[in-house]
């Protein structure tokens, strides 16, 4: 009898069978040093809560502001904004106000306790030379919003909530989307010099106006355009719903500020170099200009039925009504005008609205021969009245505005060479006197070794 058989059964009874898990070594090991494992999500939550944690801190832990560094040239938010909030808030109208109403009661029948009573101190215009109705950006009563809200108190409003609000979210939409980006540390690199400059903690924490607008807009528009600047994205369709809401929110921040929607300038540009072929690009860029426009004509519209809508409403409390026209947006070419004082003085420009109010009533051969019918004295405003109690403003005025428009118009023409070296004295004076890079935690701020 052969013993091969028998032989080729005991081997196969030796070798173990194949394995179909892990062993006993290694599952003591995996038990004895087990493997945590943080999700990607998490990471990016905890750096959000220290954002906010961080900023947050600023509100009690806040650095001096810092000469050279805080805006003094212009007013913002001017200071008759809140008389006028209060009725807005209450009753939907504007321009409605009262001298009285920073001492007036929280609630809407008090509002409507005080038309009732003192009808005939409501005015639809102060006659100030801080004047909102007359000079326009009535998209600032938004602002103050916020903080009616937490605290119930429409007659002393603040803008801090707002600007604060907004800022942070600004920081968190840039983490975000570098993050997505696979790129967190440019992304965290930005959200930590921004969220440090020392211009825009004074401004966000420290003082309620609205100069911090224009750092957060930005931040915000780089969050939502980033996946198209990196070229992840071509033009899809959420490229489509970007550009339009972008229209919408840029056409809506120019209420409040003309200056931080220019960075729809940077948006046209991002537009015109994305992945895409030359007519979705330029589609893309009338999609965005038509939002622009629409929102904007649709912002006018509903300031000019608020105007008529107050003005019914105080000639029936008995109040000043103001018959006159008024601005709804900054004055641009009055701005421009003002705005070649910087390094144009050599051209009879100067940065001081009375400068400009001055030339323009004032006849010179050369540079005005036929100047405004009107009589000028100082300040804001012109001798002359609509009705014998409001005078009128220069910026009311479509002469005026034709006027400065063109006085800057031709000297340019006449002297591209002097504008172009006014633009690179501008563009030098961004790089040497930007506000410097910093690290700041609370008070302890450092500055880095390097321009702005």
């Amino acid at each position: 009898m052969s013993t091969a058989p028998l032989a080729a059964a005991g081997a196969s009874a030796l070798v173990p069978p194949p394995s179909t898990g892990p062993s006993l070594v290694e599952a003591r090991g995996a038990f004895t040093r087990p493997r945590l494992r943080v999700s990607r999500w998490a990471v990016s939550l905890v750096v959000s809560a220290l954002i906010v944690v961080w900023q947050q801190d600023f509100n009690v832990d806040l650095p001096a502001p810092q000469n050279g560094y805080v805006i003094r040239a212009s007013t913002g938010m001017l200071r008759d904004l809140r008389s006028f909030f209060y009725f807005y808030y209450h009753l939907g109208l504007f321009p409605v106000g009262a001298q009285e109403a920073h001492w007036l009661g929280p609630s809407r029948q008090d509002a409507l306790d005080f038309v009732a009573r003192h009808g005939d101190k409501l005015r639809m215009d102060f006659g100030g030379n801080w004047n909102t109705p007359r000079f326009g950006d009535y998209g600032k009563l938004f602002t103050l919003w916020p903080d009616a809200w937490l605290r119930g108190d429409p007659a002393r409003p603040s803008a801090k909530p707002f600007n604060q609000v907004l800022f942070v979210s600004s920081l968190l939409a840039v983490w975000w989307a570098f993050w997505r980006e696979r790129r967190p540390l440019l992304g965290a690199l930005i959200v930590l010099l921004v969220g440090s400059n020392p211009f825009q903690l004074y401004e966000t924490y420290n003082r309620a106006n609205i100069f911090s607008l224009p750092i957060s807009v930005a931040l915000l528009a780089l969050a939502a355009h980033l996946p198209y600047l990196s070229g992840r994205r071509g033009v899809d369709r959420g490229a489509w719903v970007i550009a339009i809401v972008s229209g919408v929110a840029l056409a809506t921040v120019r209420e409040i500020r003309a200056e931080a929607a220019i960075i729809g300038l940077a948006l046209v540009a991002a537009y015109l170099t994305t992945r895409a072929d030359w007519p979705r690009r330029a589609a893309l860029v009338l999609v965005f200009l038509a939002a622009c426009g629409v929102t904007s004509q649709a912002w006018k519209t509903y300031w000019s039925c608020g105007f008529e809508r107050s003005a019914q409403f105080v000639e029936r409390a008995g109040g000043t009504r103001f018959p006159g026209q008024h601005s709804y947006n900054h004055a641009l070419w009055h701005a421009v005008w003002c705005g070649l004082g910087d390094f144009g003085r050599d051209r009879g420009f100067a940065w001081d609205d009375r400068a400009a109010f001055r030339w323009a009533t004032t006849r010179d051969p050369v540079t005005n021969p036929r100047p405004l019918p009107y009589h000028y004295r100082d300040g804001y405003y012109l001798e002359e009245t609509y009705d014998g109690v409001h005078h009128i403003a220069f910026t009311d005025l479509r002469a005026y505005n034709q006027l400065v428009r063109d006085r800057v118009v031709s000297v340019v023409r006449a002297d591209p060479l002097w504008y172009g070296r006014i633009l690179l004295r501008r563009a030098g004076a961004i790089l040497d006197q930007a506000t410097p890079p910093s690290l700041t935690v609370g008070v302890a701020q450092l500055r880095l070794p390097c321009g702005g």
